[in-house]
Formats: structure tokens, C-alpha cells, sequence
């Protein structure tokens, strides 16, 4: 097994910087002897003998030590030591043991950000093992963006050996809003400042707010790249599918401020980088995006979800390269009405905020959105990509929610 990083016991000495395995332990022995001259051969030899025996006694002897390692991943799948945590989804494989001969695993804690998540503390008469392991999936949103996260294993073994091993890499997530200065100064058609609040709650850096008037496509381009969670409250169309700039506001739009989802990926390309999170060698993909804006999600399949295609680039992590897991994308089929966008998405922010999956946050939202009347069967507000997908509060791929509700 490939160990990405390890750490011994503190009963160790640097040796060029290498942490050597074994300890040089010496017995101080004094001996004081009165020998008479007279002496026999025979008295000497045996004084000889007892020499040698407390000599090999005293001799420097060598002893183990309690090793650590914490690596990304599970069990059946170790990967790489990410260059960041983002998301609701990071797997954590922590591995303790001693080669004291005889000696056996007596405690250990797995700790993420301080916060012990795992502990095992022998109990007499249990198994006397000399390896261990454990492992955690936890939620970054947990700590704010930004944060230099350590996550440690460290436990001690019988012969009194202890190791502490840290290893960190820092929270990534991020939101950029954009909303259209004619509507987020209009009663009820406010989406920005709610998606902010709840988002900050989310502990999400939501620097890149924008509702200045006259903001371009150059400019929200710019911010759609180092995002993980995307909203702009804006007007759209489709065939194929596009949502506008600030340009000209409240007047007609002019072609080239046209955001088109080919725009979109080209910027999300560019920000991932190669290689499959969260081990690529960019920034994090996008975990949410929602293009509040008209029809952006009208059409057939091959139309209707292009900007989440566009969005939710690479579409597979280093976990699971088999379907999108933990990211959507959302956007209407329908012309919304602009004195509604308060009251959706505060109910949909709102639902997310309190651990909903994306679906659930959708469903809430139309509920919202269609009062007094029942929202219609047919979804009217579309949710691609994964149903389940989280931003606070540990995803699960379920509506369920595990006990410590940020990491399992």
C-alpha cells in the first residue's frame, strides 16, 4: 500500500532529517567491586563472566515506534492529498500502528479541524492489534472559505509510544451573484441580497456580489471562474440558450452581451484545469448553479440542459468517475414573473441553508414561487445533474441526514 504521508512516534531522532525507527536506550549500570589481592584465577574468571553479563545488559538496545498516515479517500480507493477541501463530500482514510515487538494500538483520535470525529480507546480483554484504521466523509462548508484545514490522526500504543499527524489543505468555496440592476431594484424582484445571507450562513466567500448597473459579459465571465456556486438574476431566452448582461439597462440587450453556455465552459475548463477533483490541478468545479433567468432550460435534452453541461464541467470526480455526483444546475422552462424572484428564492436559499438537497430547495421554491395556488405537476423550475446534491450539511446521496449532520 502506497502511503502519501506518514509520521512516527515521538520516541525518534533526526537523522539528517530522516526519522530514524529506532531509539538507542541506555541502562546506566554502576558497579563497585572490592578485590582483595589474593584473589583466586578461579574468582576472576567468574568476576570476568559477571562483566560480560552486565555489559550485555547495558548494551544500547533497539525499540519500535506508533507510525501514523492520513490519505484521501476510503479503504477500497486511496488517492493523492488534495491541494484543497470544497464541497460536501470529502473522504478522509486515517491509518495508525506500532512495530514495538508485542506492543498493541491503546488509543487514537482522528480529528478534523481540531474536532475529534473518530476516537477508539481500548477496553481490557478487546483484540490486541497492532494496525488500525478509521475513515470519515466530511462537509468543508463546515468551516469557513479560505480556512487552512488540518485534519490529524493521532493515538499512542502500549508500550507507551504516542504519534500526532497532521496533514491540511485549504476550503475552497466560493459564490458569485449577478443580478440585473432594473430588477434587483424592483419590489419583489430582489435575488441577490437573500441567495448572499444564506450563503454566507453556508460559509461561502460571496465577495463577487454584483447589481451594479451596466456590468458586462467580460465581467461576469471573469467572476464565473473561480466559482463553486453560481446565481444571476437576469433575462434569458432560448434556441440555444442565453442569459444577458447589464449592458443598455432597461433597454434592448445588444448581441455580444449575450452569455451563451459554450462561453460558460470555456471559462470552466480553464479554471478546473486536467485531472479529476479533487485532485485536478485547477480550482474546484461548480457544486450549484442556478441561471435565474426566462426559458434558459426550455427545450429537449440536447438543449434544455446546456448550461448545466456548461456549469457542472468535468461532470465526475476522483471518487466516482461513473455519473455527476454532488453538483446541479438549475433554470426555468417558463418565463418567471420578475415580482416573484424574492419569495423563490428565498425559499429556495433558505431550504439549502437549513441542509435541503438541491430538489428539495427546488420544490420548496416553486411551492413559493405558485401561492396561493398549488405549484403545476410538471416542473416548471428545472433541477439537472444530481437531485442530492448539498452545499450545507453532509451529502449522503439521499435526502437523509447522518447524526453529525456535517460528516457521518
Amino acid at each position: 500500500m502506497t502511503l502519501y504521508g506518514l509520521h512516527r512516534s515521538q520516541r525518534t531522532v533526526s537523522n539528517g532529517g530522516y526519522h530514524n525507527a529506532r531509539n538507542w536506550q541506555h541502562d546506566s549500570t554502576s558497579l563497585s567491586l572490592s578485590l582483595s589481592l589474593s584473589l583466586s584465577l578461579r574468582r576472576l574468571r567468574l568476576l570476568a563472566f559477571c562483566c560480560l553479563v552486565l555489559l550485555a545488559v547495558s548494551a544500547p538496545r533497539s525499540k519500535g515506534a506508533v507510525y501514523a498516515a492520513v490519505q484521501l479517500g476510503e479503504i477500497t480507493k486511496l488517492l493523492p492529498w488534495p491541494q484543497y477541501f470544497s464541497g460536501t463530500r470529502t473522504k478522509i482514510f486515517g491509518q495508525i500502528w506500532t512495530t514495538t515487538p508485542g506492543a498493541y494500538i491503546t488509543w487514537y483520535r482522528l480529528k478534523i479541524g481540531g474536532i475529534t470525529v473518530r476516537e477508539y480507546i481500548r477496553i481490557p480483554g478487546f483484540p490486541p492489534w497492532s494496525y488500525m484504521y478509521d475513515q470519515v466523509v466530511f462537509a468543508s462548508t463546515n468551516f469557513p472559505d479560505a480556512t487552512n484545514l488540518a485534519v490529524t490522526m493521532e493515538g499512542g500504543d502500549s508500550a507507551g509510544g504516542t504519534v500526532s499527524f497532521p496533514r491540511s489543505a485549504m476550503v475552497y468555496n466560493k459564490a458569485t451573484l449577478y443580478g440585473r440592476y432594473d430588477f434587483e431594484t424592483t419590489v419583489g424582484g430582489a435575488g441577490t441580497p437573500i441567495a448572499g445571507v444564506n450563503l454566507t450562513v453556508m460559509n461561502h466567500n460571496i465577495s463577487r456580489t454584483v447589481t451594479t448597473l451596466g456590468w458586462t459579459k467580460a465581467q461576469i465571465l471573469d467572476d464565473i471562474l473561480p466559482c463553486t456556486v453560481f446565481y444571476v438574476n437576469t433575462h434569458g431566452w432560448h434556441t440555444p440558450p442565453f442569459f444577458t448582461s447589464d449592458v443598455n439597462d432597461p433597454g434592448p440587450v445588444p448581441e455580444s452581451e449575450k452569455v451563451f453556455a459554450p462561453d460558460v465552459v470555456d471559462k470552466r475548463i480553464l479554471a478546473v484545469g486536467t485531472g479529476k477533483p479533487p485532485n485536478n490541478t485547477g480550482i474546484p468545479p461548480v457544486n450549484l448553479s442556478w441561471v435565474d433567468a426566462c426559458m434558459t432550460s426550455s427545450g429537449t435534452n440536447q438543449t434544455g440542459n446546456m448550461f448545466a453541461e456548461a456549469f457542472l464541467w468535468p461532470y465526475f470526480n476522483a471518487y466516482n468517475d461513473g455519473w455527476t455526483e454532488n453538483q446541479a444546475h438549475l433554470g426555468w422552462n417558463i418565463s418567471p414573473f420578475t415580482a416573484k424572484t424574492t419569495v423563490t428564492t428565498s425559499a429556495f436559499w433558505g431550504a439549502l441553508a437549513a441542509r435541503k438537497t438541491a430538489r428539495q430547495a427546488r420544490d420548496l421554491a416553486l411551492i413559493a414561487y405558485y401561492l396561493p395556488a398549488a405549484p403545476p405537476t410538471e416542473k416548471t423550475l428545472l433541477c439537472w445533474g444530481d437531485y442530492n446534491t448539498r452545499l450545507w450539511g453532509l451529502y449522503t446521496g439521499t435526502t437523509s441526514l447522518p447524526s453529525g449532520q456535517w460528516h457521518n
